[in-house]
């Protein structure tokens, strides 16, 4: 919470409040609460860090993908020569 929305919430409660330190003590204690539930809500957000490292796999993966889908083809172009020749032989 910024220093401007605590400000604005104390000018808010304090006409309804009249009490200089309860009203400092449920600003504080709305700040408490919301710190706290973005903090428990953090681990669900992904930093430019996170998505960074999401692409770097990304990428990797689709390396990896190309590949042994070469490797397959490879093998069963083997198998189709295979076959051919084996029918010419006949």
């Amino acid at each position: 919470m910024t220093a401007q929305h605590t400000i604005s919430i104390y000018e808010i409660l304090y006409p309804v409040i009249k009490s200089e330190a309860k009203t400092k003590e449920l600003v504080a204690s709305i700040e408490k609460v919301v710190d706290q539930k973005f903090d428990d809500n953090k681990n669900l957000l992904a930093t430019k860090e996170d998505i960074a490292n999401l692409r770097t796999e990304m990428k990797e993966m689709k390396s990896e993908m190309i590949k042994w889908m070469f490797i397959f083809w490879v093998g069963q172009m083997a198998v189709t020569f295979g076959f051919i020749l084996l029918f010419l032989k006949k």
